[in-house]
């Protein structure tokens, strides 16, 4: 049998897997650009699709398991065929192209680091490169215009980009215990506070403690629920003691409430009843890519996202398309954390590729409940880059007879 020859050389995935990284780190930047009809951002979005998809058809082999390949396609099918019963718009093909170039950047770095493990090196450099050049373009803002506020890249944005570098960060804490990775991931903490993002705080906190949990051991059990207790009276000192933070979460539109305490919803409530309401038109088989955002521009007009991925994802494809979702994305989620516990406690190098994973994984789970994060090429690129990095253990390992896999 003839050995396979990778048709890439090593130097133009890896490189054109840092162009991307760098691209991502501009965050929101190239919205600002208008090419034809798209955005700069939605540009480079069907550039990645067409080009991980060019690369992946060279040798149409996956490592991911077949139920989460699977899914995934079927999803992407759903998310195709909707135009079917709904009309074609700019918004739908955008988002489709996210989640085709989503899982096509899965597809390829877990191909090419199974047969090129040289590339994770790679990409880890670009990774401390493009957290090191989103602060420093996001960093003047903090000064020149206060907190919450953006001028090259909105602040928001940026939070949700940050927890992509924060998860990089924190494996860096745990496995190199060099102490420049504790400030680092402290330090990005911070200016993610700094940046008001509520979701994005509280989701990084989720991060911090997820980091430090240790798989066996009384001892290290007991060292983990000290610092979840940290962690929340940190969490709680900010929210009801640092003023702008403490603003964000309790003046304005105070429609939402925890239990007693009235939050401010910042008009989500509105715009989630909106697009409730026009879910149950078509609840099975959904109302089309894009219609959540065409519905929010038609009735108020100056929203135009749901802020809410898991309705967003129910609206625009139904009960269907968020079953192949919800099967896939926890599929992965369970998968990456079981690989991670195991490589932990064999003292596996893998151990960080599926601990970055799963962090990332856990960041997007918890900032699509009020944001738009899976149509955000910048943060779900990244992500797919690390996800990509654990499941390509598993053919890397199998070569090697130890470690685990995801899969």
């Amino acid at each position: 049998m003839l050995e396979y020859q990778n048709p890439y050389r090593p130097t133009v995935v890896g490189g054109f897997l840092a162009v991307v990284l760098l691209c991502c780190s501009l965050v929101d930047i190239p919205n600002r650009l208008e090419l034809g009809p798209f955005s700069g951002q939605a540009a480079l979005t069907i550039l990645y699709t067409l080009l991980m998809g060019y690369m992946w058809l060279n040798r149409p082999i996956s490592s991911i398991s077949l139920v989460h390949t699977l899914s995934f396609a079927y999803f992407l099918i759903w998310c195709l065929a909707s135009f079917i019963w709904h009309d074609i718009t700019k918004q739908g093909i955008q988002n489709i192209f996210v989640f085709m170039s989503f899982f096509g950047i899965i597809l390829v770095v877990s191909r090419e680091y199974a047969i090129n493990p040289g590339l994770q090196s790679r990409i880890q450099k670009v990774f401390k490169i493009s957290s090191a050049l989103s602060i420093l373009l996001y960093l003047p803002t903090l000064f020149l215009t206060g907190l919450g506020n953006g001028i090259l890249i909105s602040s928001r944005s940026f939070a949700l980009f940050g927890l992509i570098c924060l998860a990089y960060l924190l494996v860096e804490w745990r496995y190199s215990k060099q102490k420049f990775w504790f400030f680092a991931s402290i330090g990005m903490m911070i200016i993610i506070t700094l940046s008001l993002s509520r979701t994005a705080m509280v989701t990084g906190v989720v991060m911090m403690i997820l980091s430090r949990y240790r798989f066996f051991g009384l001892r290290n059990k007991m060292k983990f629920f000290m610092v979840v207790f940290i962690s929340i009276v940190l969490l709680l000192s900010t929210i009801f003691y640092f003023e702008p933070v403490k603003s964000r979460f309790f003046e304005g539109d105070t429609s939402m409430s925890i239990g007693a305490i009235p939050i401010n919803a910042m008009g989500r409530t509105q715009i989630w009843e909106t697009v409730l309401q026009s879910f149950w038109l078509s609840p099975i088989v959904g109302n089309g890519a894009g219609a959540a955002e065409e519905v929010l521009k038609q009735k108020l007009i100056t929203e135009t996202q749901p802020h809410n991925d898991y309705l967003r994802i129910l609206h625009d494809y139904g009960i269907v398309g968020f079953s192949f979702w919800v099967i896939a994305f926890v599929g992965l989620l369970l998968a990456t954390w079981r690989s991670w516990r195991t490589a932990d406690y064999l003292n596996h190098s893998s151990a960080r590729n599926h601990m970055a994973a799963f962090l990332a994984i856990v960041s997007i789970a918890f900032a699509s409940m009020t944001d738009n994060v899976v149509v955000y090429i910048f943060v779900m690129a990244p992500a797919a880059i690390l996800i990509g990095l654990s499941i390509g253990n598993k053919q890397k390992v199998e070569q090697n007879g130890r470690g685990s896999a995801v899969g």
